[in-house]
Order: C-alpha cells, then sequence, then structure tokens
C-alpha cells in the first residue's frame, strides 16, 4: 500500500498517515476533502510492504488550495 500523510507548510515533519491507497493499479486516486480556501500543505507519500516497513517520504512542495 502507500501511505499518504499531510502537514502545515509550517511544520517540519510528517506525524501519521492521514490514507492509505491499496497497491496493485495502475493509477491512483486520493482526494482531501479536509481543508479550506488559503490552507498551505505539504503532502508526502511512502511505500508500506507487509511487515510494514515504509520507504522514505517523498514531499510536494507547498500547495495552496485555491
Amino acid at each position: 500500500s502507500y501511505a499518504i500523510y499531510r502537514r502545515p507548510s509550517s511544520a517540519s515533519t510528517f506525524n501519521q498517515p492521514v490514507a492509505t491507497v491499496p497497491a496493485g493499479s495502475a493509477t491512483y486516486s486520493w482526494t482531501d476533502n479536509n481543508v479550506a480556501t488559503g490552507d498551505q500543505w505539504i503532502y508526502g507519500v511512502s511505500a508500506q510492504d507487509c511487515t510494514p516497513s515504509s520507504s522514505p517520504i517523498g514531499a510536494t512542495g507547498t500547495i495552496i488550495v485555491p
């Protein structure tokens, strides 16, 4: 599976994942419905195996919600 993280742009680290997406698909999507106009977030994703070991988190730049 893939773990999805979100943190405010002012924070320096991610906490617990906000969602997971099952592996095995050719395409993936996830919609964050818990945001408001003007919010500034950084999102991250990591791959998890069944142990559950995780890859390092790959992160976006700051996303500003329109």
